[in-house]
């Protein structure tokens, strides 16, 4: 596990490494909304991180989030994914 997290995060910006660990612990932590809000930013830095997308998918889960935001995509309303995100 910690081979892949440190391959998953090496060349990533610092920012976005320490918004990732903040995430994470804000998952650890329960609180799913700084959580997403976390993964959120660093998604917008990194759009094809998979742990910022792991993490945004978890926090939108316990949110109960992530069903709405998906029946967007599918239903064809919101073709821009960032936007469907931030509107769920």
């Amino acid at each position: 596990m910690l081979l892949g997290t440190c391959c998953a995060t090496w060349g990533q910006s610092p920012t976005v490494q320490a918004l990732l660990r903040s995430g994470q612990a804000a998952l650890d932590a329960d609180n799913y909304a700084r959580a997403a809000a976390s993964f959120e930013r660093a998604r917008q830095i990194m759009p094809d991180s998979l742990q910022a997308n792991r993490g945004l998918v978890r926090s939108y889960l316990q949110l109960n989030r992530l069903i709405r935001v998906l029946q967007g995509w599918t239903n064809g309303r919101s073709t821009d994914r960032t936007a469907a995100l931030r509107s769920a």
